[in-house]
């Protein structure tokens, strides 16, 4: 029986000129840039809960303010007391445990649920200066990969929730140079 093969980047080139797919961000450029984590803070709303905000930046994408904490309008500690306000309530409950990464331009919060323990469940995503509510596809940039992967390492040495959000957290080995940007971009425009 001879299937028939199909061709990637022909389909990719057709859907792209067509437009027969659409994004909820429309795809420019990817500039290379340095993803790093600044702080990381807890924040403790009763002696047995509490949640860790990361804070990261992403070097040499402009704007900078937009980007890059140390730049920014907004602060960490104004941000740090803005998710307390806001979270107090539902980080309160208790079949979950979680942690924020938070940029200057958006922030996500990531939690652990009773459901499904080895899993990160329904990853929510904020614009951080009015934590409102965003929709985005994506699961996160390099350097949120990196954070998770800590986060993961910890999750899985816990005994408890409260024990995992006690647990020491390190900036070191959390950040990522993206040197060669838009990959998949160019391999539809050059094949």
């Amino acid at each position: 029986m001879n299937l028939p093969t199909f061709n990637y980047n022909k389909v990719t080139k057709r859907f792209i000129k067509e437009k027969k797919f659409t994004y909820s961000m429309e795809k420019n450029k990817t500039q290379p840039y340095e993803g790093r984590v600044d702080a990381i803070e807890r924040i403790i709303i009763t002696p047995d809960i509490s949640t860790i905000i990361y804070f990261a930046s992403i070097g040499g994408r402009s704007p900078r303010e937009q980007y890059e904490w140390a730049k920014s309008q907004l602060t960490m500690q104004e941000t740090k007391e803005a998710i307390a306000k806001k979270f107090k309530r539902s980080l309160s409950l208790p079949h979950t445990a979680g942690y924020f990464v938070s940029f200057p331009h958006i922030t996500k919060r990531l939690s652990w649920h009773i459901g499904s323990e080895s899993n990160l469940y329904n990853p929510k995503t904020y614009n951080t200066k009015y934590l409102s509510n965003m929709t985005t596809p994506e699961l996160g940039c390099l350097v949120e990969l990196l954070i998770f992967t800590q986060e993961a390492k910890l999750w899985a040495k816990a005994s408890t929730p409260k024990e995992y959000l006690e647990m020491p957290r390190s900036k070191e080995g959390l950040e990522i140079t993206l040197e060669h940007p838009n990959k998949l971009l160019d391999s539809t425009s050059n094949p």
